[in-house]
């Protein structure tokens, strides 16, 4: 899913950031957009410990946020991106002894699943009954669209204001 949006004053804070210098431009990008991304992320993680019965908390902890620069080190605020979703994790998943990764199992839980036919080829053909879907990952993305928009401008304009400072002393 991905949403858009026209936001203010980004190009503003894009001449800013041409000032700060090398690998610190990249990593103002990154905090910025970690601290944009968390109201998103604690949400996802609220939903599902408040939705679904977490008997084994895989799925909790495999919520994560990721950030992407690009690769030709020329960092840009308009070809970084932050990431929350919910990603393998083999500690977990081996913690709880479950065959399923922690991805499909929220596909399912976001989705619903339809009745089907649990062991088609063996013996007993037992029917699931199947689910409606109960979102937690667009929810959480659609509920915070303004505050993360809000708070990666607010951090990029003081951690490019810090950076500088830096770099002139």
């Amino acid at each position: 899913m991905k949403i858009t949006s026209d936001v203010l004053g980004l190009k503003d804070l894009e001449k800013a950031l041409k000032k700060v210098e090398g690998q610190t431009k990249g990593k103002v990008l990154r905090s910025a957009l970690r601290k944009g991304a968390k109201p998103v992320h604690d949400d996802m993680a609220s939903d599902v410990t408040t939705k679904f019965d977490a008997q084994t908390g895989q799925l909790a902890e495999s919520i994560k946020t990721k950030t992407a620069l690009n690769k030709k080190g020329s960092h840009s605020i308009f070809d970084a991106a932050a990431y929350v979703g919910v990603y393998r994790n083999k500690k977990a998943q081996a913690a709880t002894g479950s065959a399923l990764d922690a991805p499909v199992y929220a596909y399912w839980l976001e989705t619903g699943v339809k009745p089907h036919i649990l062991n088609p080829k063996g013996a007993a053909n037992l029917l699931h009954p199947g689910f409606d879907g109960q979102p937690f990952v667009r929810p959480a993305l659609i509920n915070n669209e303004e505050k993360v928009i809000s708070t990666v401008k607010k951090e990029l304009a003081v951690g490019i204001e810090r950076a500088i400072k830096r770099q002139s002393k």
